[in-house]
């Protein structure tokens, strides 16, 4: 299972009906609900992640724009989605974001019934363009929440 693509990120191996990654991260509920860990913009069952333009770039389709803004757009669905990501955080990311752009992954699993969802999210990622780690956080409390961000980083990030 430690095979690498072509990137030098780990192959995903799928459940037999094929929509379902297989990935053992020590907590049952998230890898039941594992759809797939991936790079770039995702927005899964376990995953969301976006790229996040560095707070001095201005130019976006032709429009000029003043510095943070576009970043400030990249990060809202962080900043409005409960929880929202803690302001420590936050402050940490846009620090790493001044001057390069990167992607910022965000790893959680829901609990409850489908019309009462509680999303309860493990920790976040920040990558360069290039999916070397800058940074990661653990949000939740206790060893499956670390175990969970050290079991995707061979899906989506280099480790050289």
């Amino acid at each position: 299972m430690n095979e690498l693509d072509d990137r030098g990120l780990r192959k995903k191996l799928w459940h037999r009906g094929g929509n379902r990654m297989i990935i053992d991260t020590g907590h049952k509920t998230f890898d039941r609900q594992c759809d797939c860990i991936s790079t770039g913009n995702v927005w899964g069952d376990v995953q969301h992640s976006s790229f996040i333009r560095a707070f001095d770039e201005t130019e976006c389709n032709g429009f000029s724009n003043s510095p943070g803004h576009l970043q400030d757009f990249d990060l809202k669905y962080f900043i409005e989605s409960v929880p929202n990501i803690p302001v420590r955080v936050l402050k940490e990311i846009k620090e790493a974001t001044k001057t390069i752009s990167g992607i910022l992954y965000q790893f959680r699993h829901f609990t409850g019934p489908s019309w009462n969802r509680c999303k309860i999210v493990h920790g976040y990622v920040l990558t360069d363009e290039k999916y070397k780690v800058i940074k990661k956080w653990q949000t939740n409390g206790g060893h499956k929440s670390w175990r969970v961000l050290e079991a995707v980083l061979p899906y989506m990030s280099i480790s050289k």
